[in-house]
């Protein structure tokens, strides 16, 4: 996992998430920035891009253009690590 931006506020969910993609084999930038997804997934040559939520948080305006992951299965189904 590689880390890019400066933003320190980590959403507590994203840490299982991480560990998750990297546990099948998937390549993990942690990015920061207004209008930047929370993760950047690199997976069997495909690029991903999650918001990552802590339960029922909600998007802001800027946020909305990527696919929201709340958990570990939401991520690895966003890359199509699972069915």
């Amino acid at each position: 996992m590689r880390r890019m931006g400066w933003n320190l506020k980590r959403d507590r969910s994203e840490r299982p998430i991480i560990q998750a993609l990297e546990a099948v084999g998937a390549e993990v930038w942690q990015v920061s920035g207004k209008g930047l997804p929370d993760l950047l997934v690199r997976f069997r040559g495909h690029f991903y891009c999650g918001e990552v939520k802590t339960g029922r948080a909600k998007l802001r305006a800027s946020q909305g253009a990527f696919p929201v992951w709340r958990n570990s299965e939401e991520a690895l189904f966003g890359i199509g690590a699972i069915d």
